[in-house]
């Protein structure tokens, strides 16, 4: 199983004409990667900082329909909460994740 996968390059990786149940590696995506990018930072910052980071516009739309074609299997959430506080430090000082369950 691939976790996080994030950009579109990765997604070359994984065919869609194989049904699930005979697939020998899945894939997923998670829900951050589908709804933010990174023009998000702008606003949200060190809030939606996780691993691997947020990407851009263009890696954010071709996930969508790798959901639908079937070359991502799962959409997870990578829960990983942290308090208001721990996450307004630097970029390098907050830690990675979203609380997302």
């Amino acid at each position: 199983h691939i976790l996080h996968i994030s950009t579109a390059k990765e997604l070359n990786l994984f065919r869609n004409d194989i049904p699930l149940e005979q697939k020998r590696i899945t894939s997923e995506v998670c829900v951050h990667h589908l709804y933010f990018n990174s023009k998000d930072y702008e606003t949200l910052g060190t809030q939606i900082k996780c691993n691997p980071a947020i990407k851009s516009a263009e890696h954010q739309a071709a996930l969508f329909p790798a959901l639908l074609d079937n070359r991502l299997d799962i959409i997870a959430t990578d829960h990983a909460p942290h308090t208001w506080e721990e996450k307004q430090g630097t970029y390098f000082q907050a830690p990675s994740g979203v609380p997302l369950v």
